[in-house]
Order: structure tokens, then C-alpha cells, then sequence
């Protein structure tokens, strides 16, 4: 993570922070070989006179595998946390046309 805000701002300007976070989550997937969920936040905070900005950052990787398949799906979201509802259904989907491509 820290590589990653290093790339996002090099050093935040005055007033100005950002702090980064990866959590892992629940994976959205049944019925694959292997999934796995992850959560990478970033919130940037800026703060001038009388007035602070709180910005959230989201972006999710959930990743399976199915037979010889190898899939990843990435939602990203500001403001808000990504639905978990779409998730499910967007791996899902992504999950049926492997088993449709592969048998």
C-alpha cells in the first residue's frame, strides 16, 4: 500500500493527507476451484479553512480460478463502498461463462 499512495501523491500539499488500508474480504464466488476478495481503500482528506473534504477511494479484486481459467474482476467505487449484491452477481456471471467455455 504504501507503494501504491506513493504513486497516487508523492507528498500530499499542505492540508492535504492520504491514508491507504487492504482488508481482505468474504469472496463473492461459489462453486469455483479457489476464490479470493480484496478490499484496497484510500481516503484523501483535505482540509482548507473552514471546510474538510473526505474522500474515499474503493477498489475490489475478487479473483477465481475454474479448471484451467484464471478470473478477476475489479470494482471500484468513490464514495461509497462497492455493492457486494453486484459483486456476487457480476462473479457470478463471469463464473458461468467459464463453466460455458470450458465444460
Amino acid at each position: 500500500m504504501k507503494q501504491l499512495r506513493g504513486e497516487l501523491v508523492g507528498k500530499p500539499p499542505k492540508g492535504e493527507t492520504v491514508t491507504s488500508y487492504a482488508s481482505r474480504l468474504t469472496p463473492v464466488v461459489s462453486g469455483a476451484d479457489s476464490e479470493f476478495a480484496d478490499r484496497f481503500t484510500v481516503v484523501i482528506t483535505v482540509v482548507r479553512k473552514t471546510t474538510t473534504l473526505i474522500l474515499p477511494l474503493y477498489v475490489d479484486v475478487i479473483g477465481f480460478a475454474y479448471g484451467q481459467a484464471e478470473i478477476s474482476l475489479t470494482v471500484e467505487a468513490v464514495g461509497a463502498k462497492p455493492s457486494m449484491a453486484l459483486e456476487r452477481r457480476l462473479a457470478a456471471l463471469l463464473l458461468e461463462r467459464a463453466r460455458a467455455a470450458i465444460g
